[in-house]
Parts: C-alpha cells; structure tokens; sequence
C-alpha cells in the first residue's frame, strides 16, 4: 500500500514518474509474471494429462519430466507437499533447500528497488574548455529599441557661461577681461576627444581580462549627429562638420524585475542597484549549456537616508471631491522639531574618495531642513546677521504630535511637491513643503519658491506663516550644496564626488499603523520625509554566466554576481580622474582605468583601491537633457540619471516612478519605504533603470571593430579563446537502493564459494548425475515395478562398456517407455504394463500388496 502510495503521490502530485522508477514498476510487473505463470503453467498441464475413470497413464519417462515441473512450482510449498517437507529432514538439507526461496525472494525485491536507484545529473566537465564567442541577440525591445553602431567617435564641449577649450583637447579659444566686461575669442573650436586621451585612460585594461571595460566602452544607448552654423564662422565646431551627440529616448522600464537582467549591451542589477558595461556574447551551443565567469566594470549607485521625524499627514474626503484629492494637510512633529539637536552638525568630506560620509551628509541636511522649516514656521528663533545679540533655538514651540496647518487662507501646497495619496516623490529642493506659505490669499507672485512678503501689499488674508527670518529659498538651496560636498564654483577633480541630495516622500501610510493599498474616504494617513544622498562609483565585479537553451541573449544568465577579490593592494585596479583645473559647471572630468599616474600630457590623480567614486557635478539637467550637444556619455551619463533621481513627480512621461500609474510598482514604494534604512533602495533602484535606458556598454568576448564600438553582428574570433566550462549529462546512484542487490552479490558470493569448496571435496558432475538419476521418478517408478530384471533391448546396452549418454538414451527408449498408470482412487498404488508382469501394487511400500491384473 505505501508503494502504491508512493507511486500516486509522485505520479499526480509531483508531476510524474522518473525513469528509474518506472523501471522498478516494470521490474515488479515482471517479477509478478515470473511467478504468475509458473503457477498457471502446472495447471494447465495437469488439464492437459489425459484421465479415465480417475486414472491416468502415461510413459515412465513422463511421470519424471511431469514431476520436475510439478515440484520445481510453488504448488508444493502451497500445498504443503511432501517435497517443501521439513520434519524428519536434516538440518543442513532444510538450509540449502529454504536458501534457494530466500535467494528467490531477495532477488525479486532487487531487482524492483535497484533501478529506483538511477537518476540523471547534469555536470560540470573536469576542466575548461578554450572557446570562441560569438554575439548573442537581444530579442527584447531593449535589442530592438537600441540603434546599431560600428565607428562613432566622441564629442566635448566645455564651459557654462561660455565655450572654453576642454581639458587636452585641440580647441585654441582666447578669454581676456577689461573694464566693460569678460570677453572670449574661438578661432577654432574641436570637439573630439583625442586618442592620446582615449588610450591613457583605457591603458589599465591591459592588468585584467579583456571583458573589462573602459569609460570609452560606454555609448549612449540613442544617438543623434549635429552641425553648427553654415556661415563661415570661428565658433562652429569642427570646421562646421557634423558631430555626434548623446540623446535619451527611454525604451522600457524594468524596474520591477527584481533580479540581475540582461539587456543590449547592459548587465543590469535590479537587486541591489548598478549596470555592467558587456556588449553581450556566448560560446558555442552545447547541449546541457556552458559556463564562465567574467569580471566586468560596473558603476552603481550609493544611497543613504535618514528620517527627518516629520511627516505630511493628510485626510481623505468623506465625500468625492472634484477639487480636493486630500483634506486637513499638516505637517506632523514626530521629534523632528521638539527634540532637534541644538549644535550645528560637522561633515568631513576633505577625503571623499576614502570616506564619503554619506549618511553624516545626509542627517546634516536632513537637520538642517528642519531648523530652517521651524525658523519659517517660527517654531523657534534663528541667528541673524543683523542682531549680534540674537541667538538660535531661544525658544521651541513644538513637541511630540504637534501639527502644523500646510494649507489655509487659500495658499496651497508648492508646485516643487504635490502631495498624492497614492504615489511617492523625491525632490532636489529641501523645504518645498513650505511653498507659498508666506503669501497671502491675493498674493500670486511664485518667483521665489520662499516669498519674504516683499512684494505683498495688504493681501485679502494673511499669510499662513509670516516667516519672521526671511527664511528664502537661497537658504534652502544650501542645504543641496553642503549636503553634495561641492558647488558649482569648485575645482573639477578626484575630490569632488558627483552626489544629488534631496527629500524622499515615502507612499503614504495609515496613522492607525494598518497596512492597506485602499484608500477608503474619511481615513487618515501620514507620508513619511527622508533626507537622502546617492552617488555612483566604479567598481570591477566577477559575473558568472550560464549560457543555455536558445542561441540568443535570453538563453543566457547570471547565476552570481559579487566585487571581484584582490589578492593583495597591488592587484587592485589604479583609478585616474582627468586634473582639469576648471569649475564643475565648465567641466566634468575624465576618469577610468589607467597603469600608472604618468600618462604624457596628461595631467592625473589617481587612486588604487577596489572603487572610484565618480566626479562631477549634478547641477540642474536630468536624463532628458542627456547629451545634448556632446557625446561623452562615460562622463556624463550617471549624473543625468542623478539628477533625474531626485524629480520623481516631474520625471519622464513614459518612466512614471512615483507608483500612481502601477500598484505593483506603489506596493513595492510601499515596502522600501517603511523606514529610512529600505528607503534607500528607492533612489539607487530609480537610478539604475534610468541608466540602463541611457547607455550601453561596447566591450565584449567576441571580435569587434578596432575602436572597440559595438557591433550588432560580430563574428567569432577564433584566434581569441576564452575558458569555458560545459555540462554533461551523467548517470548516477542513490546507494542506500542497492541494500537488497548487495545483499544478493554477498550471498551469491558465499554460495559460490561454498560450490568450489564442494566440487573439490564431496561434489562434482559425476555424482550429480548419479543422484538425478536415482532420484527421478521414471527411474524409481521402474526399478520398483521391474526390480532388476530389464528387457532384452536394454540388457544389450547395459552388458557393453556404453558412454553415460548412450546408457541414459537407451534406458528412456526401453525402460522409459512402459506404460505406468496412475490411480486418483487408490493414492498409493501404480500399474505397470502388462505386457512384462500381470502385477500391480502399492507405491514404494515395504510390503508390496498384488491386485488382479488391470
């Protein structure tokens, strides 16, 4: 019953039936044959012995042919036969007679349980195999989105207010200054990169393996090409030829992928954040895949957030509202304000590369959003420049649960933060929450985000907060700067990190503490505030592929993915960033892979560690102005993606991150941001898709052009062998269902070898064929109705010296012949032919009893 319980559960519950057990089934239903028909076979037999009144008769030799097959059944062990007999036998006889029914049994169970045993694995092969890769197809829309490239040179341009020659470029552009004003001249502006700064910053590829890009491997996944002017003029660029140019047409968001993806030119984490530059290809298809690992540079983001301990609270109406989404909008003091820390906080960021202190800045701004919120609020006092008698925090009006009115006297929320009760936003601008509060119900002027009344005259109704410290939108706007660890005047170089700061409003919650994704009228909710900083660095991970299935990119994936080891500090990858001796906003800084600090005309830092945070400066673009007139997207690129990070509301209309145009989406806003250590999960996620849209990466495994730019059809190189390992398909064993087998081969073991002791002791052929003939019924049957009188024919054979087989072919010719008939009425009495003797009596009895003649 458990077999056939087994056999059910696997069969309807787990999918089917392996070929090992159905080799056991089968292996059962032979065993069940075996002994199903040499049950029946005897029946039929004795169907077939032909019996008149209940007598049978048949030749000698038959009674011995029908008995072996009779006693070599099981019917005597059923029917308790004389010959399955125990008492009266030796020992030794009932040992080896039971040892042949045990051995039967044991070899049945054998042979049903040893095959269950077998299965199938799919194994590594013993050691890599050199492979030729070839490119894989994206067949996603990302391959079919993505524009095909074979030569596509980069571009710069540099300078903010005005073109000034770029770092190491060939452009000759004059500035000169005098009494009415700064003035520059162009006589000949080049926006090419030249390939003595391409090779500088790709000559560290050669300390690691060919998969491992460089920042010039990094294309802009859409691209344009431009022209300035057709006059003849100084400041057209390139002579007036075209040039290419960066763009972003986003392709698709995959932000609810949540594993490692792989789409045209990108290994893209959707786990932990980050994209790898590979321009995808496969070795040669094998049957069970292959596998390999590669190490692959990658630049991933770095969040932190803190709780600002404030939160916007609302109410949903109890009735619709055509004009109202949201009611009884307060800003809620959860310690934020009543427990604030009195002493100005200190970053560090003199060593940004080392320690970025990124949760230090992003509780500092996260502090000081909230000092200046309670100064606009006059919650509590402020030093100002004018009063040296004046100090900060004097007084605090606030405590835990208070609540402070964000709309009234007809003011409404800033257009910098609109707050939805079914999505989340981000915004650059500290304190956007206080928007318009300061102005009266008459007072419509938005130029500043933070009005200092000045230009109100007797408004309707008064302001909301008179915001007695003047607290602007400048001071706000600090809080950015401090919290980045560089403006827009500081020097472009390895010190100044590329950061975005910014508030994260988190999905709105129940102020009940249920959890819910409905919003039923009347209930009350609260929208968290987190302060949080993302950066991005350069790192160098070992990805392990496995390659299987169709001959396209979906047939390959990403089975681990981890920052690659260094045996010792000399191993690690040398970082160098371009000195430019230029502002942020004129420059963004060269960086990458270099072998030493010495690179000609180049000017260099660098730096050996496992990382490179990236330099530059967010300022005020985002991926829509990706590009633009420049095609550097290595440099570029991830603070675009920055700054875009941190618009969540105002974003890209076909990348809607806020989680109001997808519940999948708001449930998973709604996990990460149950608290400030998840909510950092946010902006790195939000980064990593918008930079998976806006470029790709060109260095692959297989042949490419010479200027490594990627190419949609690449052949195999076969001069360029990688190791790969490759699977096989291989049987195997679960020994604990060989217990019944080995049982046999012990026993069949011993047995033999007690049958080689036999035969050199007391056994052998001879004295087998002896008592087969003593012992077949034929020869009793005989013997016991002729005695030792023997017809003619067979005293002629006898009385000559006759081979064995010659005597036992005449004995069943003469003496296996005669008629011996078997009486069903009289169990114990035999009938011999008359023909030889007119007697008959009773079977093997001492004392014979002679009837009439049959």
């Amino acid at each position: 019953m458990k077999l056939f319980s087994d056999i059910s559960h696997k069969f309807f519950e787990n999918g089917g039936l392996t070929v090992p057990e159905v080799s056991g089934i089968i292996a059962a239903g032979v065993f069940i044959v075996q002994y199903l028909i040499p049950l029946a076979l005897p029946i039929i037999l004795l169907a077939l012995l032909k019996e008149k009144d209940s007598i049978a008769t048949a030749p000698a030799i038959t009674w011995s042919v029908v008995g072996q097959f009779l006693q070599s059944s099981l019917w005597p062990v059923i029917l308790s036969a004389d010959s399955s007999a125990t008492t009266g036998v030796p020992k030794r006889i009932i040992v080896v007679t039971r040892l042949k029914t045990l051995l039967a049994v044991l070899i049945a169970i054998a042979a049903v349980v040893t095959p269950m045993g077998l299965y199938e694995r799919i194994i590594a092969s013993d050691s890599p195999t050199p492979s030729a890769f070839h490119y894989v197809e994206d067949g996603s829309t990302f391959g079919l989105g993505t524009p095909p490239r074979t030569d596509l040179p980069f571009s710069r341009f540099c300078g903010a207010m005005h073109l000034v020659a770029c770092p190491n470029s060939f452009s000759n552009v004059t500035t000169f200054s005098n009494a009415t004003g700064d003035y520059y001249h162009v006589e000949n502006y080049d926006t090419r990169v030249p390939q003595y700064v391409i090779h500088a910053f790709q000559s560290g590829l050669s300390a690691f393996n060919k998969s491992v890009s460089s920042v010039f491997d990094i294309q802009s996944r859409y691209y344009s090409w431009s022209r300035k002017t057709k006059s003849p003029d100084p400041l057209r660029p390139d002579n007036g030829s075209s040039y290419p140019t960066s763009g972003f047409r986003p392709i698709e968001s995959i932000i609810l992928k949540d594993k490692v993806t792989l789409v045209e030119g990108l290994i893209v984490d959707m786990v932990n954040g980050g994209i790898g530059f590979r321009n995808h290809s496969a070795p040669p298809v094998k049957g069970f895949g292959s596998e390999w690992s590669e190490d692959i540079l990658f630049v991933v983001p770095e969040s932190e957030c803190v709780d600002t301990n404030i939160t916007i609270d609302f109410t949903l109406p109890t009735y619709y509202s055509d004009t109202d989404s949201i009611t009884n909008m307060v800003l809620t003091d959860h310690g934020g304000f009543a427990h604030i820390t009195k002493e100005y906080p200190k970053v560090d960021v003199s060593d940004a590369q080392n320690n970025p202190n990124l949760r230090a800045r992003a509780y500092k701004a996260a502090w000081t959003n909230n000092a200046y919120s309670m100064a606009f609020m006059n919650i509590t006092s402020v030093k100002t420049e004018n009063d040296s008698n004046s100090h900060a925090f004097e007084y605090l009006n606030s405590e835990v649960g208070k609540q402070f009115p964000l709309k009234g006297n007809g003011s409404s929320i800033g257009s910098s933060i609109i707050v939805d009760p079914y999505s989340i936003q981000s915004s650059g601008s500290y304190g956007a929450y206080l928007n318009g509060l300061d102005q009266g119900m008459d007072a419509y002027n938005y130029t500043n985000i933070f009005n200092t009344s000045e230009n109100i005259t007797n408004p309707s109704k008064p302001p909301l907060y008179p915001n007695p410290f003047r607290i602007t939108s400048r001071e706000f706007s600090s809080i950015s700067t401090v919290c980045r660890g560089a403006g827009a005047a500081d020097v472009a170089n390895i010190s100044h990190i590329a950061a975005q700061c910014g508030l994260l409003l988190g999905t709105p919650r129940r102020q009940d503490g249920t959890s819910s994704l409905l919003f039923y009228p009347g209930t009350n909710w609260s929208v968290p505030l987190y302060s949080c900083i993302s950066t991005t660095k350069a790192v160098i991970k070992n990805v392990h592929f496995l390659f299987n299935g169709s001959d396209d990119l979906s047939g390959v994936t990403v089975t681990g993915l981890a920052d690659k080891v260094y045996k010792d500090d000399s191993s690690k990858p040398l970082w160098g960033v371009e000195k430019t001796g230029m502002n942020l906003t004129d420059v963004n800084p060269i960086w990458g892979l270099v072998s030493s600090s010495n690179q000609g005309n180049i000017s260099l830092s660098t730096i050996r560690k496992e990382s490179l945070y990236l330099p530059g400066y967010v300022g005020w673009g985002d991926v829509s102005t990706f590009g633009e007139i420049r095609n550097l997207p290595g440099v570029h690129f991830h603070l675009d993606a920055l700054s875009s990070t941190y618009k969540i509301s105002s974003g890209p209309s076909d990348m809607d991150y806020t989680g109001k145009s997808s519940l999948a989406l708001f449930q998973k806003w709604q996990t990460y941001t149950r608290d400030a250590e998840s909510a950092k999960n946010v902006p790195n996620l939000v980064w990593t898709d918008l930079a998976a849209n806006s470029v790709l990466g060109t260095r692959g495994m297989h042949t490419q052009s010479k200027d490594n730019s990627i190419q949609k059809r690449a052949e195999s190189d076969k001069d360029n062998l990688y190791p790969v390992t490759t699977y096989h398909q291989r049987i195997r064993y679960h020994l604990p269902y060989a217990i019944p087998a080995i049982i046999v081969l012990v026993l069949t073991a011993v047995i033999l070898l007690f049958t080689l002791l036999s035969c050199l002791r007391r056994s052998g052929i001879n004295k087998m064929d002896r008592f087969l003939k003593k012992t077949s019924q034929a020869r009793i049957l005989t013997a016991r109705l002729y005695g030792t009188s023997s017809p003619s024919e067979y005293d002629k054979v006898r009385g000559k010296e006759a081979s064995p087989s010659s005597a036992k072919k005449a004995w069943r010719d003469t003496m296996g012949r005669k008629e011996i008939t078997l009486s069903a009425q009289q169990e114990q009495v035999v009938i011999h032919d008359a023909r030889y003797s007119e007697r008959s009596e009773p079977l093997l009895q001492e004392n014979p009893v002679y009837l009439s003649n049959m």
